[in-house]
């Protein structure tokens, strides 16, 4: 079995949601999760073996933020996802017959998903 690679400040759900990671390789998955209100966050760190039967983790949100309008991405297998407005707030396409799809779905299916462009004068920086 191929034990998954997680990226540090990728956002999962692991029974506790939005945990952010803060190491995730090897066989270990540390993360941290809110213990307080979001108003006045306070952090606890925890360490799990995400390959353990009882353990279930969700992809929700790339580890380089919540995609923009124009961005565009890469999964897992090389397909590329560009970043679209659509009612409800912005979505991914990867240009075929379908979508586009809500970005958690993108991520929990094909992630991590790795920023390879983003609009300069919007602040952003290119990835890969």
């Amino acid at each position: 079995m191929t034990e998954p690679n997680y990226q540090p400040n990728e956002i999962l759900d692991i029974t506790i949601r939005n945990a952010r990671v803060i190491e995730g390789d090897g066989g270990r998955l540390v993360y941290e999760y809110s213990t307080i209100g979001r108003d006045d966050p306070t952090y606890a760190r925890a360490a799990i073996q995400p390959w353990a039967d009882s353990v279930t983790i969700t992809r929700v949100m790339p580890a380089a933020g919540e995609p923009r309008l124009g961005d565009l991405w890469k999964d897992v297998r090389g397909v590329l996802w560009l970043a679209v407005q659509r009612t409800g707030g912005v979505q991914l396409h990867d240009g075929g017959t379908g979508g586009p799809w809500p970005i958690t779905q993108v991520q929990g299916t094909y992630g991590p998903l790795a920023l390879v462009y983003r609009d300069p004068v919007d602040g952003g920086e290119t990835g890969e």
